[in-house]
């Protein structure tokens, strides 16, 4: 049985706009398509397409089989890129207090 990690919603969403973000980058930095890295990773192109567009809430064997398809080492290499991805993009979901 996978688990999945319940985060809350606007750290959720922070996480998603990160890993969009660098698994986009790091696609482009590598030329590679959509369907190469989903025939690389194993996954299908639009799960893929689904992840880089913040429409996927994909379980951790499928950020792993991406990490791979990217060229990373890892799921744990991934999730800091993503991490590190939003943090300097300066998310902020909640709009300011006025």
């Amino acid at each position: 049985m996978t688990r999945r990690v319940q985060l809350p919603s606007e750290d959720a969403a922070r996480f998603f706009i990160g890993l969009a973000a660098t698994a986009r980058a790091i696609r482009a930095r590598e030329q590679l398509t959509q369907r190469e890295v989903a025939a690389r990773a194993g996954l299908s192109k639009r799960l893929v397409s689904d992840i880089e567009n913040e429409r996927a809430n994909p379980r951790i064997i499928h950020l792993d089989k991406l990490a791979r398809g990217l060229g990373l080492n890892g799921v744990e290499e991934l999730l800091t890129l993503a991490d590190d991805t939003a943090r300097r993009l300066a998310i902020s979901i909640v709009p300011p207090a006025s």
